[in-house]
């Protein structure tokens, strides 16, 4: 029986590293984008986010790479309607087109509890997503990640070369705090999704390496 998966942030840093790996796994593909991808390849087709809400098809996983910051979303508002409103409403359109796996990208240290108002919507976000009858949610929580962006951002840049700096220290506990690749975060969210374990899954740096096909 084929195998459907649907994307939401193909485009972004860990998702344009996602995308492929889906592409080679799936039997079909839909990414949701606001700007045309330079990666085509039979099984894939793309769809304009404002058909998110529309059905576009029987699926079986999702996967949601969505994120923004604060300074470019320019407000805490702006930044809330990307990585928690957009993230929701992404999660529960795939849910009603059947999807039964949901994997997510999040942070670090997300928390309702923290000061931060970053990683409270993060917390936020990963609550809502737990509740929305999936068999399977993996959320990722990289801390730095590393790889090629489109715009330099020079603090995300400095706390980078320190995090590869420091990263043979983080031992133990402290090892959720190294810097990881995007490519190793994507692979780790196709594997996790692969085994397809029930229940909420939430994976640190060591969670996401060990599964790194």
């Amino acid at each position: 029986m084929a195998k459907t998966a649907v994307i939401a942030g193909a485009t972004g840093l860990v998702g344009s590293h996602l995308l492929p790996l889906l592409c080679e796994h799936y039997d079909q593909v839909a990414a949701f984008t606001r700007r045309p991808l330079s990666f085509s390849v039979p099984n894939l087709r793309e769809l304009p986010f404002t058909d998110l809400h529309n059905s576009w098809g029987p699926t079986d996983d999702a996967y949601c790479c969505l994120g923004i910051t604060i300074a470019k979303a320019g407000s805490k508002e702006a930044f809330l309607a990307v990585d928690h409103d957009l993230v929701i409403d992404f999660a529960k359109a795939a849910r009603t087109n059947g999807a039964r796996q949901f994997a997510v990208v999040s942070s670090v240290d997300a928390s309702h509890s923290c000061p931060l108002f970053y990683l409270k919507v993060k917390a936020k976000m990963e609550d809502a997503v737990s509740h929305l009858g999936y068999d399977s949610v993996h959320i990722a929580q990289p801390s730095f990640l590393l790889g090629q962006r489109d715009q330099a951002r020079t603090m995300e840049q400095l706390g980078i070369v320190v995090a590869k700096a420091i990263g043979p220290l983080l031992i133990g506990p402290l090892s959720r705090y190294r810097a990881i690749t995007a490519h190793d975060v994507a692979a780790a969210m196709l594997e996790a999704a692969k085994q397809g374990k029930p229940g909420v899954h939430r994976m640190l740096y060591r969670d996401l390496m060990n599964n790194v096909a």
